[in-house]
């Protein structure tokens, strides 16, 4: 089978979703692929919480909001941050901010 877009987006998070729903009706045929299972389901704030974390900037909540996706966003777990520590899974590489 042969697949033709004219964009192809790899990764459907949140920054490939960003892309996707920006080129909306930019009239370019746009391919998102992902290697993880399809999820659409409706957010469940009784869901088991998970411990991992986004940061986003100022400039990224600006493009949230011109995609008129922030306020979804801004209503489900979110909380201002004053400082971050961030560490990889094996404990090798850490940041602090």
């Amino acid at each position: 089978m042969e697949t033709r877009a004219d964009v192809l987006i790899v990764g459907a998070g949140m920054v490939g979703s960003a892309l996707a729903l920006a080129l909306q009706g930019s009239g370019l045929d746009v391919l998102v692929v992902d290697g993880g299972p399809l999820s659409v389901k409706p957010f469940d704030p009784q869901s088991t919480f998970e411990p991992r974390v986004s940061a986003l900037s100022a400039a990224s909540q600006r493009i949230l909001q011109r995609l008129g996706v922030w306020e979804g966003i801004a209503s489900r777990r979110t909380s201002p941050y004053a400082h971050m520590h961030v560490w990889d899974g094996s404990g090798t590489g850490q940041i602090h901010f």
